[in-house]
């Protein structure tokens, strides 16, 4: 279980924000899942382009963008749900390296 809170206070109920949906046997493409969550129950896009790992990284840094704490870091997927066959499933975690070296 993590330190990270996102605002919830204790004796408060739990809040989510969905990034992804499985539906019966496969994900969702991501306009299909906008259709389904309001922005308060999506997490947030903080870009929306081509692969640019300097710019990821980047992004990755710093803190979150609906929390008084660091960002855990971001997930860099494609638009259109893909499998790669040494990879499997196209969706990676760029965990935020502020995090990691705080120990959190």
């Amino acid at each position: 279980m993590q330190k990270l809170k996102y605002g919830v206070k204790p004796n408060q109920p739990n809040k989510i924000r969905m990034f992804d949906v499985l539906a019966v046997n496969a994900f969702l493409d991501y306009a299909e899942f906008e259709t389904l969550f309001t922005p308060e129950q999506r997490v947030p896009v903080i870009y929306r382009g081509p692969w640019e790992v300097e710019k990821f990284k980047a992004l990755s840094l710093g803190n979150s963008t609906f929390a008084d704490h660091l960002r855990e870091g971001i997930v860099v997927c494609p638009i259109k749900e893909r499998y790669d066959r040494a990879l499997g499933r196209v969706k990676l975690k760029l965990v935020s390296f502020d995090l990691l070296s705080k120990g959190k």
